[in-house]
């Protein structure tokens, strides 16, 4: 047999041996898969998080509406709703408007939540609560603060 046929032999020996295919097809793959479950789960706990802050936010707005003007309470409420392995930044700012027009406010300690205040005798608290302890990839697409504004009559 000379050398031509010997390596006409071989190439056709492996072309139909296919053991290992499954193997090849896997290493491409994984890859990928682990790509998007990551992804899933990272998505997933950003979303977790998100409700577990709106959730403590409404129970700060719960407390406001008893004590609207204890805006530490308000601030308590919230992180004590909250696990405690979180790093939360709140505002509680407080407004009411008398029936004769005068308007005594709290100024909140961020000015990314604005203090409501209506023109009406009423009393307005808004609260805001961020997570800046999250270490997700998604968390600023779901984001990561909540605001709630509750009216007290």
């Amino acid at each position: 047999m000379t050398r031509l046929a010997l390596l006409v032999n071989s190439v056709r020996t492996l072309r139909s041996n296919r053991s290992g295919v499954a193997a090849a097809e896997f290493a491409l793959i994984v890859p990928v898969m682990l790509t998007l479950l990551l992804g899933v789960y990272d998505i997933g706990n950003a979303i977790q998080q998100r409700l577990q802050l709106e959730q403590a936010v409404r129970a700060g707005a719960q407390y406001a509406l008893s004590w609207p003007d204890q805006t530490g309470g308000i601030e308590g409420a919230i992180t004590n709703a909250l696990p405690s392995t979180w790093t939360v930044t709140v505002n509680a700012s407080y407004c009411h408007t008398s029936s004769d027009g005068t308007t005594t406010t709290s100024s909140p300690a961020s000015p990314s939540c604005p203090t409501t205040c209506g023109s009406e005798s009423t009393t307005y608290v808004t609260l805001c609560a961020s997570n800046t302890s999250t270490a997700f990839l998604f968390s600023s697409i779901t984001g990561n603060s909540a605001t709630y504004v509750v009216r007290v009559q």
